[in-house]
């Protein structure tokens, strides 16, 4: 499954962060 709600990360700076966070979660829930 693939979430995009990490686009409302307060924090732009670690956007990156965000998505690879994202990707972990993704990982394991899928």
């Amino acid at each position: 499954m693939f979430y995009s709600y990490w686009i409302f990360q307060p924090d732009k700076d670690n956007e990156k962060a965000s998505i690879v966070w994202i990707n972990s979660l993704c990982a394991e829930t899928d």
